[in-house]
């Protein structure tokens, strides 16, 4: 029989949480068989039928879900002094309660200083972000807060534009190996937004080309407020898209286009999800 305090007390990390979030806590036909099945399946009747079109069905939405990702949060941690350690550990250990959550696509915790730290994830929709929220890890992390960060956190919920997540091959052993990656930010001027959203979405098929590019994201943060996030296997990948075809026209597009100097964040990778929704190649 589970605890009544236990139960309370994740009901209040829930609010707590959606507090900080600002979210209301309210908040067959014409299938054909395969030929190799109809040859080794014996028809016995439309209910057979119905159910080996429906087991189909099933399997095609599940590839295809684990295609789409369309949402997620970018979240940041100041840690108190002698306090990073501890942090990190945190993070790194919650990796084992994350993958246990079967909406949660892709997960990175990450270090971006000394001191901060940060949580970058997608999902497939606002319904599997929920489901985050209400998880295990996002209990246990609010709860070891208070004793370990030196500022409330911030937390984001994004957008995802456009990512190489299912559309190039990456290995298992690839995202075993990411170390390294970068977190940009990019503030359009007025009337500008569409225009920089447009830049970023058809940027995806240059940056598939990129051999040392694991996995990129572009994202929407807010109304005039996109960004970056991506991962490599080390410094020397990282400095090869930098130094890539995306990232040039990116930057000689941005003056016309941003209000405020983008933000360029190098990030150390401390955990991430690896054997799990692992997306159907293109």
């Amino acid at each position: 029989m589970s605890n009544p305090k236990n139960k309370r007390f994740l009901s209040l990390t829930r609010r707590h949480v959606l507090k900080l979030l600002g979210i209301s806590a309210s908040f067959g036909a014409g299938v054909m068989l395969p030929s190799s099945l109809r040859a080794a399946t014996p028809l016995k009747g439309d209910e057979q039928i119905s159910t080996s079109i429906k087991s189909i069905e099933k399997e095609s939405v599940n590839k295809e879900s684990k295609k789409k990702v369309n949402v997620g949060v970018l979240a940041r941690f100041e840690a108190k002094p002698g306090k990073e350690a501890e942090l990190e550990s945190l993070l790194r250990n919650g990796l084992a309660l994350v993958e246990k959550e079967p909406a949660t696509t892709q997960w990175y915790a990450f270090k971006i200083g000394p001191t901060t730290y940060g949580i970058f994830d997608v999902f497939p929709d606002q319904a599997g972000r929920q489901a985050h929220f209400d998880a295990e890890f996002t209990a246990l992390l609010f709860s070891k807060l208070p004793e370990l960060q030196a500022l409330e956190p911030k937390i984001e919920l994004i957008d995802v534009v456009a990512t190489t997540l299912g559309r190039k091959r990456v290995t298992k052993e690839q995202k075993k190996r990411v170390n390294v990656g970068v977190s940009a930010r990019f503030e359009a001027k007025p009337g500008k937004e569409a225009e920089l959203e447009s830049l970023l979405r058809n940027g995806l098929e240059l940056v598939k080309k990129e051999p040392a590019t694991t996995e990129w994201f572009a994202i929407k943060i807010g109304p005039t407020t996109y960004g970056i996030f991506d991962v490599f296997p080390d410094q020397a990948g990282r400095q090869a898209h930098f130094d890539g075809e995306f990232t040039t026209l990116l930057f000689s597009k941005l003056p016309e286009l941003q209000a405020l100097e983008p933000k360029i964040e190098l990030i150390d990778v401390v955990a991430t999800t690896i054997n799990k929704n692992i997306p159907i190649w293109d």
